[in-house]
């Protein structure tokens, strides 16, 4: 008896383990399977906006900057180690003297912020297309005059002073001299453009100068045109 205890307890044991693998696999088959999970989408950048819809690139706009900022912009440096006087003497009515040359004359600085307020003030009329034909052609004249003395000013110095000159005057006059030629070359389409603007504008003027006749009345009121009767000839009157 005591030898066959043990072995029916390991049979019970088996049989158990093998009823609930059974159990298991019955349960396993008949269970609904879960879907499996749908892979999580990655996030992708928005699409860049149709092509007018994009911002429009930035124009170089250096050739309307006004004249606060383009008549010293060049020539801010002072050429301390260059013989300005011997320049002056090569280049005597060189506007760079009155508008941009180094001083301590207070009557010629207070001329020049004199100068920058008036071609200020000039440019935005030009910008607004109130100024007349002759302050819009003296505005870009005064440009001309500006950029083209400007780029005589630095072949002069190139040419003739470069044993003065270190190698960051020679890259920074080299910068100057393009700006100015490029303003210059844009100076007939800027001319015209603000032509434009100005016969817009005259336009759009007249076209309210019109309309506030027409909402005012031009006719005159009945008996205004008729003349009184002391205005009326001698043999007429009573």
């Amino acid at each position: 008896m005591s030898n066959r205890a043990p072995l029916r307890a390991l049979l019970l044991v088996a049989l158990a383990i093998a009823i609930g693998l059974g159990v298991w696999q019955v349960l396993r088959h008949r269970a609904p399977q879960a879907p499996p999970a749908a892979p999580v989408a990655a996030a992708r950048p928005p699409a860049p906006p149709p092509p007018d819809e994009l911002p429009p690139e930035p124009l170089p706009e250096a050739a309307e900057t006004p004249a606060s900022g383009d008549e010293g912009e060049p020539f801010e440096e002072t050429w301390s180690h260059v013989d300005l006087d011997a320049v002056r003497a090569a280049l005597p009515d060189n506007s760079y003297w009155q508008s941009m040359a180094p001083t301590q004359d207070q009557r010629l600085l207070d001329e020049r912020e004199e100068q920058k307020k008036y071609w200020n003030e000039q440019y935005g009329k030009v910008l607004s297309g109130t100024g007349t034909e002759e302050e819009i052609r003296a505005y870009y004249e005064h440009r001309q005059r500006s950029s083209t003395d400007a780029v005589q000013f630095v072949d002069y110095l190139l040419e003739h002073r470069s044993d003065e000159l270190t190698e960051r005057d020679v890259e920074f006059l080299g910068i100057a001299r393009r700006l100015h030629l490029a303003r210059l070359q844009e100076i007939p389409r800027r001319l015209e453009e603000a032509y434009a603007r100005k016969r817009l504008q005259d336009e759009a003027r007249a076209a309210w100068l019109a309309d506030e006749a027409r909402f005012r009345g031009d006719a005159p009121a009945a008996g205004d045109d008729a003349p009184a009767a002391d205005d009326a000839p001698p043999d007429e009157q009573p």
